[in-house]
């Protein structure tokens, strides 16, 4: 058991390297520096102010000054630190626990789980491959790439990159957000400002009055409760908005919309579904609307509203309206003092003096709500053939939103495949050097344990099954590892044969012979990439020939999807 106490003295940095195993990291109030083991540490050298612990097999534990810089680096098990003043982490194999940190916490390659809480200061990292939760960041979180699934509760700001899985975000003080991508849904709280550029799933924002929220692609559904100002790109599915104070600009939307409360102008591209709009106090402009319109707004003076709807349409009036109604309608017109059951009607109506515009061309019936009179209207029937033509064109607005919301959500689990690494992360954990050095991969919530030696036999018999006429088992594995982001082990040159043997001689003499071009029709079969299915039939195949284990088999296949 190795156990050192010395005097801290001047030093205010130590720097710990090349470690094995788990180690813990604590402040405390006395002015000694203790470290303790099973092993000695090689290296264990004092170099002014700065302390260097290298080369140690077994865990450590190592308690320091509260005021002490504390850098990471090569560690292989997990990591644990508390109260220092400032923390530096990179190559890190395993989990990472930090706590109560003065300074900034900076970190490169993390490898498992990261959690951080109570850092005074901003945290700074490149690369998490699992799943990672920063709570209480005085300062500015920034993230280059989380592999899994990211949750921040109560930060200064936030600047991220690619999030692979799910993305909770909740600002203290009203903080800015700006993200690249994220794969799986994102959950957002307590913002001034947020830019986001792509969402996999579902996108939630709430708590948010006094923000101005850009959102690019969303392949799920959206719902943004209380906001200044919303500019949303395109979404594949349902759309919920309310209580924003400004104006609300939207693309196109897959599914519904439910829009209630925009307190200036609203604009909308084309929907698939059903619209409901309520308590618009703007102008409203919108493409075409796939199903059914309900309408209630203010039409304020000057404003113009054009809207086509393929299915029905019912339009709320204001008490006090001042709008001019120009409306083709496909089925029938209701309301206050007008009606017509016919099919295929045009009317113009004007309320007080007509100073708002409203123009309709609707697939399916009409209904006009309130109880104002209109002081002058108009009506004719003599266009049945608009409404046969025009009612079908509805259909092929809804059909066109629906085949919207299938693609776009389509899309949205393409880029949660691409980003979304949450349901596939691998770590490494190395005791030791060498080809017994540990692999341990999870996928979801199975895991593998592997050393390199092992990992080199699967890439072996890989090679050897694809020599022997296995189709696609070379691609597999490669394809696997790749995936998990592991890299390929060097592969030993196939078994001598006679027939291997001949048949390099015959490469060598073809090698010589001219070139001549081949059409793709002549190729040869081996010659083409295999397929996914093929790659899945080639693992099982070497499963079912003991090639390798029904684990191996188990992990190439979970790693391939």
């Amino acid at each position: 058991m190795f156990q050192q106490q010395l005097p801290a003295g001047d030093i205010r940095h130590v720097v710990l390297t090349q470690l094995d195993d788990n180690l813990v990291v604590r402040g405390w109030s006395e002015q000694t520096i203790r470290v303790e083991s099973e092993n000695t540490p090689a290296i264990f050298q004092h170099e002014g102010d700065t302390l260097h612990i290298a080369q140690c097999d077994e865990a450590l534990l190592l308690h320091v000054p509260f005021e002490t810089m504390v850098s990471i680096r090569e560690a292989g098990g997990d990591v644990r630190v508390d109260e220092v003043r400032q923390l530096e982490l990179s190559d890190i194999g395993g989990d990472v626990h930090v706590e109560r940190i003065n300074g900034d916490v900076l970190g490169g390659e993390l490898a498992g789980d990261v959690a951080l809480s109570d850092i005074r200061a901003g945290v700074h990292i490149e690369h998490i491959t699992g799943n990672a939760v920063c709570n209480t960041i005085a300062g500015s979180v920034e993230l280059r790439e989380v592999e899994g699934d990211l949750a921040i509760h109560d930060a200064g700001q936030a600047t991220l990159g690619h999030i692979g899985g799910d993305c909770e975000l909740r600002l203290s003080d009203n903080g800015a957000a700006t993200i690249e991508n994220v794969g799986g849904d994102f959950v957002a709280s307590g913002l001034a400002s947020l830019e986001v550029h792509n969402v996999g799933g579902d996108t939630v924002i709430r708590e948010s009055a006094n923000a101005v929220l850009a959102v690019g692609n969303i392949g799920g559904d959206l719902q943004i409760i209380g906001a200044q100002v919303v500019r949303v790109g395109n979404s594949g599915g349902d759309c919920d908005i309310r209580d924003v104070r400004g104006d609300a600009m939207l693309g196109h939307i897959g599914g519904d919309v439910n829009i209630n409360g925009i307190g200036g102008m609203l604009h909308l591209g084309n929907i698939g579904g059903d619209a409901s709009l309520r308590g618009v106090q703007g102008s409203i402009e919108a493409g075409n609307i796939g199903g059914d319109l309900t309408l209630q707004a203010d039409f304020p003076a000057g404003s113009t509203t054009r809207l086509n709807v393929g299915g029905d349409a019912v339009v709320m009036l204001p008490e006090a309206a001042n709008l001019a109604v120009r409306a083709q309608v496909g089925g029938s017109i209701k309301g206050r003092s007008l009606s017509s059951a016919a099919r295929g009607n045009s009317v113009a109506l004007v309320y007080g003096e007509g100073a708002a515009t409203l123009e309709l061309m609707v697939g399916g019936d009409l209904v006009v709500k309130g109880n104002a009179e209109p002081r002058s209207s108009s009506s004719s029937s003599a266009w049945s053939d608009f409404a046969a033509g025009f009612a079908g064109m509805g259909r092929d607005f809804e059909r066109m939103g629906r085949e919207f919301e299938r693609e776009f959500g389509r899309m949205g689990r393409q880029f949660e495949r691409e980003f979304g690494h949450s349901r596939m992360k691998s770590k490494m954990k190395e005791k030791g050097k060498g080809p017994h050095a540990q692999v341990r991969v999870r996928i979801n919530d199975r895991e593998w344990r592997f050393d390199q030696e092992r990992l080199s036999r699967i890439i072996e018999q890989a090679q050897r099954a694809a020599a022997e006429g296995v189709q696609g088992a070379m691609e597999a594995v490669e394809q696997a590892l790749s995936n998990l982001k592991m890299s390929v082990p060097p592969t030993p040159p196939p078994p001598f044969t006679p027939d291997a043997n001949a048949a390099s001689a015959q490469a060598q003499q073809e090698r010589k012979a001219p070139e001549v071009p081949v059409a793709p029709d002549d190729a040869p079969k081996a010659q083409r990439m295999p397929t996914t299915e093929q790659e899945r039939e080639a693992i099982l195949r070497m499963i079912a020939e003991g090639r390798i284990s029904p684990e191996e088999g188990d992990m190439l296949l979970e790693a391939l999807e």
